[in-house]
């Protein structure tokens, strides 16, 4: 008796299999280094700069200028509600907000909603969560732009899009016709 190959079994099989690739050391120290080079560009004082894989192991960390141990803490925080959720702390605080929840609504999964904790996958389409990056040293819109950054540098896609400088925008803003 032979098998016949069934071509719709080998579509839902390969729906439910992927390849997932960890993250190396190489890819983390590339994160890290777009990192140190994001924050003196964008003339950071301080800050605390840390890489989770998707196995929760803490790959790369690294103070910067006059880091105190609350951005360390802080960096921590927003990486641990990103991996719990594998989901960037800004997008979590929107999804809470746009459905009337509370931090309540989730237990103590939910460490910190500040921005800045933004998790990356290994595909365009944000299906393979790879890990989290975390930067805690400036506003929540610069803290989540060092993590863009450097998840881009690793060549890994981020699930919120790189903030676009203020200069740019008023570039691109279509001028307003003189009324009067």
């Amino acid at each position: 008796m032979t098998d016949v190959f069934d071509e719709g079994k080998a579509r839902a099989a390969e729906a439910f299999t992927r390849e997932t690739r960890p993250l190396t050391p190489d890819g983390a120290a590339a994160m890290r280094n777009k990192a140190a080079e994001t924050v003196r560009e964008m003339e950071l004082s301080a800050g605390y700069f840390v890489v989770f894989d998707r196995e929760r192991f803490q790959l790369t960390s690294e103070a910067y200028g006059n880091a105190k141990e609350a951005n360390a803490r802080m960096a921590l925080l927003k990486a641990e509600t990103a991996l719990n959720y594998q989901r960037s702390t800004r997008l979590m605080k929107e999804y809470i907000e746009k459905r009337g929840l509370d931090r309540t609504n989730f237990g103590d999964l939910i460490r910190t909603l500040f921005g800045g904790g933004v998790a990356f996958f290994q595909d365009r389409e944000l299906k393979i969560f790879a890990g989290v990056a975390a930067f805690s040293g400036g506003t929540e819109l610069q803290d989540e732009e060092v993590c863009v950054r450097a998840i881009t540098a690793a060549g890994l896609h981020a699930d919120i899009p790189p903030v676009v400088p203020q200069v740019l925008q008023e570039a691109l803003q279509v001028p307003q016709a003189p009324q009067g």
